[in-house]
């Protein structure tokens, strides 16, 4: 019958397309395997090359550089302060450094003042970059006998430009002399009356730990508290000690610790005497005041803003001459100026504290 032989004929030809399939269909998986590999892999790469093409997290382009330091502007105006004093007529180019746009100092004698010790007492940045720097300089004079004399300390006002991140400094124009700054009103202190009721074994202690500490007498040990981070002066700048007044924070209650200020008289080996004051804090141990603590500052009775006084602060002599007293501004000189020498070699580069150069002596 046809159908029959339809039957037939269909039979074997789905028994090759079964085994076709058999034959095809796990190798046309593997190339669909292997092509969605690939397509994985170039997804990756262009991601890749896409990801460091984008700048990193927070970051847009290079790093500005930091801001100038306060430190390099108040260094470099004091430099410029103590070559300014020294420089005269033919001393242009030892400023251009400093300042390019120095002008002709014709008339000014050379080596006429000397800067012994500057400091900076103020600096503010009154725009990016741009500092207005107060200078304090102890000045010395030439003489007629060719040696010095104080002529007072005086106050410059200097404009320092920094580059970004404070690379290069430039001052924009000459040294100002201005007033000293204004005295603060002393503020009120935690202290009652000197030498109102210290109990003598309180006293004791502190004088004995006093002169332990800067004078090397006695082991300090002895007078601080255990774990006391406080260790003695090395060398020993004294000789001997002794109290001259010792002021509490108020009435001594046992257990309590307390806070006095002990003015000390101590003098040296070659009898020079210096007078010193410490802010300390005590405690009872054992029966025995110890030591706990050398006070950063002498307390406040009262914490608050620290007021002016009505008066003004004096201004400096507008005379060129310098005085023969130590002071020209109602002040002494800055903390720790050397006494001038006689003579000594020029200083090749100035420093805050600058040795004497050999003075021309005054016509």
């Amino acid at each position: 019958m046809r159908w029959a032989r339809k039957e037939k004929e269909q039979a074997p030809r789905d028994a090759a397309d079964r085994s076709d399939r058999r034959r095809v269909g796990p190798a046309t998986m593997v190339r669909a395997g292997a092509a969605g590999l690939w397509v994985l892999v170039v997804l990756g790469a262009v991601s890749g090359v896409a990801a460091l093409a984008r700048p990193a997290p927070g970051s847009q382009g290079a790093a500005a550089p930091p801001p100038a330091s306060p430190v390099a502007a108040a260094g470099w105006a004091q430099l410029y302060v103590a070559r300014w004093l020294s420089a005269g007529d033919g001393d242009e180019e030892q400023l251009r450094p400093f300042f390019p746009g120095v002008p002709s100092l014709t008339g000014v004698r050379s080596g006429g003042l000397w800067a012994a010790r500057t400091a900076t007492v103020a600096a503010a940045e009154t725009s990016p970059g741009y500092w207005s720097v107060t200078v304090g300089a102890d000045v010395m004079a030439a003489d007629k006998a060719g040696g010095w004399t104080p002529a007072g300390t005086r106050y410059y006002l200097v404009a320092v430009a920094a580059t970004p991140g404070g690379a290069a400094l430039v001052a924009t124009g000459l040294p100002a002399q201005v007033t000293a700054p204004a005295l603060a009103r002393s503020p009120r202190l935690v202290y009652q009356s000197v030498g109102a009721q210290v109990p003598v074994d309180l006293g004791d202690s502190v004088e004995r730990f006093v002169a332990a500490y800067v004078a090397g007498n006695g082991e300090l040990a002895r007078y601080v508290a255990p774990g006391s981070p406080l260790r003695p002066v090395r060398p020993a700048p004294y000789a001997k000690t002794e109290i001259s007044s010792v002021a509490l924070d108020g009435p001594v209650v046992p257990g309590r610790p307390v806070r006095v200020m002990a003015t000390v008289r101590a003098t040296d080996s070659d009898g020079r005497v210096a007078f010193l004051g410490y802010p300390l804090a005590l405690a009872v141990r054992d029966g025995r005041w110890e030591v706990t603590e050398i006070l950063a500052v002498p307390p406040l009775a009262a914490p608050g803003p620290i007021g002016t006084p009505p008066s003004t602060a004096p201004t400096a002599p507008s005379s060129p001459e310098p005085s023969t007293t130590t002071t020209t501004e109602g002040r002494g000189p800055l903390p720790g100026a050397p006494p001038p020498p006689a003579r000594a070699p020029a200083a090749a580069v100035p420093s805050t504290t600058n040795p004497a150069p050999s003075a021309t002596p005054v016509p």
